[in-house]
């Protein structure tokens, strides 16, 4: 919402301009198989002022092998308990195969008031999410 000529601006509205980061790292590893099951840790809960915020995330999913595996691991962005369609996506095949892989994500909060973004993983047997996964998101409100 825009501010009117001659309008009383409030801190409260001057303060939901600002971006707001969050941050947070997963706390343990989550070993396969495994779907959609929450990383330990990379959660965070958001509370908004107004309807329709918006936020970015950038979430990076550290996978690692303990033994062989053709199998895709992957990692997404739960919103409120809806998952994004969009993966971060790691596939090797030797047991000592790791890799970071990311993805981003952008979209709005359409409530005001308490919201959970979190890290799911989907990780076959021999896959493992490490604790180096971690989320990271911006939230702007409009005044």
């Amino acid at each position: 919402m825009a501010f009117q000529p001659g309008q009383r601006i409030t801190a409260s509205r001057l303060n939901r301009l600002q971006p707001r980061p969050f941050r947070t790292v997963a706390t343990a590893t989550l070993t396969g198989p495994q779907t959609n099951v929450d990383v330990p840790g990379a959660a965070l809960n958001i509370v908004t002022a107004a309807a329709n915020a918006r936020y970015t995330a950038v979430l990076i999913a550290d996978i690692d092998l303990t033994g062989a595996s053709t199998a895709l691991a992957s990692a997404r962005l739960s919103v409120d308990g809806a998952l994004a369609s969009e993966h971060a996506v790691f596939g090797a095949e030797v047991a000592t195969d790791r890799g970071s892989v990311a993805q981003t994500y952008e979209g709005v909060l359409g409530a005001a008031g308490a919201h959970t973004l979190k890290v799911v993983a989907t990780l076959a047997a021999n896959q493992m999410a490490n604790l180096y996964t971690s989320l990271l998101v911006t939230v702007l409100e409009d005044a």
